[in-house]
Protein backbone atom coordinates (compact mmCIF):
# COMPACT_ATOMS: atom_id res chain seq x y z
CA UNK A 1 0.00 0.00 0.00
CA UNK A 2 1.47 3.07 -0.78
CA UNK A 3 0.10 5.26 2.35
CA UNK A 4 2.50 4.82 5.13
CA UNK A 5 2.99 6.54 8.03
CA UNK A 6 5.69 7.97 6.34
CA UNK A 7 3.94 9.49 3.91
CA UNK A 8 0.99 10.97 6.14
CA UNK A 9 3.76 12.57 8.15
CA UNK A 10 5.42 14.62 4.69
CA UNK A 11 1.61 15.27 3.47
CA UNK A 12 0.32 16.72 7.40
CA UNK A 13 3.45 19.52 6.97
CA UNK A 14 2.39 20.49 3.96
CA UNK A 15 -1.65 19.96 4.18
CA UNK A 16 -1.24 22.39 7.19
CA UNK A 17 0.41 25.52 6.18
CA UNK A 18 -2.54 24.92 3.45
CA UNK A 19 -5.46 24.39 5.70
CA UNK A 20 -4.30 27.55 8.21
CA UNK A 21 -4.17 29.67 4.80
CA UNK A 22 -7.67 28.38 3.31
CA UNK A 23 -9.81 27.30 6.32
CA UNK A 24 -10.34 31.01 7.60
CA UNK A 25 -10.91 32.25 3.94
CA UNK A 26 -13.80 29.11 3.70
CA UNK A 27 -15.43 29.82 7.26
CA UNK A 28 -15.71 33.30 6.08
CA UNK A 29 -17.68 32.34 3.04
CA UNK A 30 -19.69 29.43 3.95
CA UNK A 31 -19.72 29.88 7.58
CA UNK A 32 -20.26 26.31 8.25
CA UNK A 33 -21.45 25.08 11.82
CA UNK A 34 -20.49 21.39 10.39
CA UNK A 35 -17.99 20.04 7.55
CA UNK A 36 -17.36 16.89 6.00
CA UNK A 37 -13.60 16.12 4.40
CA UNK A 38 -13.99 12.98 2.57
CA UNK A 39 -10.21 11.34 1.98
CA UNK A 40 -8.97 13.61 4.96
CA UNK A 41 -5.91 11.07 5.61
CA UNK A 42 -4.64 12.32 9.37
CA UNK A 43 -7.82 15.02 9.42
CA UNK A 44 -5.82 18.07 9.02
CA UNK A 45 -7.98 19.92 7.36
CA UNK A 46 -10.57 19.07 10.15
CA UNK A 47 -8.31 19.84 13.12
CA UNK A 48 -7.91 23.76 12.06
CA UNK A 49 -11.91 24.17 11.10
CA UNK A 50 -12.22 23.01 14.90
CA UNK A 51 -9.80 25.48 16.01
CA UNK A 52 -11.57 27.73 14.11
CA UNK A 53 -14.97 26.67 16.39
CA UNK A 54 -16.45 24.37 14.34
CA UNK A 55 -16.78 20.84 16.32
CA UNK A 56 -18.88 19.38 14.04
CA UNK A 57 -16.59 17.48 11.55
CA UNK A 58 -16.24 14.04 10.49
CA UNK A 59 -13.73 12.47 8.28
CA UNK A 60 -13.18 9.68 5.80
CA UNK A 61 -10.97 7.76 4.73
CA UNK A 62 -9.55 4.43 4.18
CA UNK A 63 -8.05 1.99 6.45
CA UNK A 64 -4.20 2.34 6.16
CA UNK A 65 -4.94 5.70 8.00
CA UNK A 66 -3.63 5.17 11.39
CA UNK A 67 -5.60 5.94 14.37
CA UNK A 68 -2.24 6.61 16.16
CA UNK A 69 -1.95 9.83 13.65
CA UNK A 70 -5.51 11.40 13.75
CA UNK A 71 -5.64 14.84 14.94
CA UNK A 72 -9.47 14.63 15.26
CA UNK A 73 -11.24 12.75 17.43
CA UNK A 74 -11.07 9.07 16.95
CA UNK A 75 -15.08 9.51 16.52
CA UNK A 76 -14.91 11.78 14.43
CA UNK A 77 -12.94 9.61 11.86
CA UNK A 78 -15.15 6.62 9.71
CA UNK A 79 -12.87 4.39 7.82
CA UNK A 80 -14.37 3.84 4.42
CA UNK A 81 -13.49 2.57 0.38
CA UNK A 82 -13.74 5.67 -1.03
CA UNK A 83 -13.92 3.90 -4.55
CA UNK A 84 -17.64 2.74 -2.99
CA UNK A 85 -20.82 4.74 -2.81
CA UNK A 86 -20.86 6.55 0.89
CA UNK A 87 -24.14 6.73 2.26
CA UNK A 88 -24.72 8.81 6.03
CA UNK A 89 -27.84 9.87 6.24
CA UNK A 90 -27.13 13.49 6.85
CA UNK A 91 -25.37 16.61 5.59
CA UNK A 92 -22.88 18.97 6.16
CA UNK A 93 -22.65 22.72 5.73
CA UNK A 94 -19.43 21.68 3.71
CA UNK A 95 -17.59 19.09 2.14
CA UNK A 96 -14.54 19.22 1.50
CA UNK A 97 -12.31 16.74 -1.31
CA UNK A 98 -8.44 18.28 -1.58
CA UNK A 99 -6.03 16.10 -4.06
CA UNK A 100 -8.07 12.95 -3.55
CA UNK A 101 -9.64 12.21 -6.70
CA UNK A 102 -6.81 11.54 -8.33
CA UNK A 103 -5.78 8.64 -6.14
CA UNK A 104 -9.12 6.45 -7.06
CA UNK A 105 -9.36 5.21 -10.29
CA UNK A 106 -11.74 6.92 -13.03
CA UNK A 107 -14.33 4.23 -13.04
CA UNK A 108 -15.70 5.63 -9.67
CA UNK A 109 -15.71 9.33 -10.58
CA UNK A 110 -19.26 9.30 -11.10
CA UNK A 111 -19.87 7.42 -7.62
CA UNK A 112 -17.33 10.11 -5.84
CA UNK A 113 -18.67 13.17 -7.38
CA UNK A 114 -22.11 11.86 -6.23
CA UNK A 115 -21.07 11.10 -3.10
CA UNK A 116 -19.91 14.74 -2.29
CA UNK A 117 -22.61 16.81 -3.76
CA UNK A 118 -25.19 14.13 -1.69
CA UNK A 119 -22.95 15.07 1.59
CA UNK A 120 -23.29 19.31 1.04
CA UNK A 121 -24.96 22.02 -0.23
CA UNK A 122 -21.07 23.61 -1.24
CA UNK A 123 -18.02 21.21 -2.13
CA UNK A 124 -14.54 22.57 -2.21
CA UNK A 125 -12.74 20.50 -4.31
CA UNK A 126 -9.63 20.37 -6.11
CA UNK A 127 -7.52 17.03 -8.06
CA UNK A 128 -4.53 16.58 -9.79
CA UNK A 129 -3.93 17.57 -13.53
CA UNK A 130 -2.61 15.23 -15.89
CA UNK A 131 1.57 15.13 -15.75
CA UNK A 132 1.81 16.39 -11.83
CA UNK A 133 2.55 13.20 -10.67
CA UNK A 134 2.45 11.92 -7.44
CA UNK A 135 1.99 9.19 -4.97
CA UNK A 136 -0.38 6.17 -6.35
CA UNK A 137 -2.28 9.11 -8.64
CA UNK A 138 -4.33 6.99 -11.24
CA UNK A 139 -6.80 9.55 -12.53
CA UNK A 140 -5.33 13.16 -13.23
CA UNK A 141 -7.82 15.15 -14.97
CA UNK A 142 -7.79 18.29 -16.46
CA UNK A 143 -10.50 20.90 -14.11
CA UNK A 144 -12.86 20.92 -17.22
CA UNK A 145 -13.20 17.06 -16.34
CA UNK A 146 -14.25 17.41 -13.02
CA UNK A 147 -16.40 20.64 -13.52
CA UNK A 148 -18.91 18.91 -15.79
CA UNK A 149 -19.40 16.42 -13.33
CA UNK A 150 -20.16 18.59 -10.69
CA UNK A 151 -22.11 20.54 -13.14
CA UNK A 152 -24.21 17.75 -14.32
CA UNK A 153 -25.17 17.71 -10.50
CA UNK A 154 -26.42 21.70 -10.93
CA UNK A 155 -23.08 22.20 -9.18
Amino acid sequence: MPYTHAFFATQKVRSLQSAREVVPVLTDLVKPTSVIDVGCATGTWLSVFRKLGVENVLGIDGAWVGHDLLEIPREQFIEHDLTQPLQLGRQFDLALSLEVAEHLPESAAENFVDTLTRLAPVVAFSAAIPFQGGNHHVNEQWQSYWADKFKQRDY
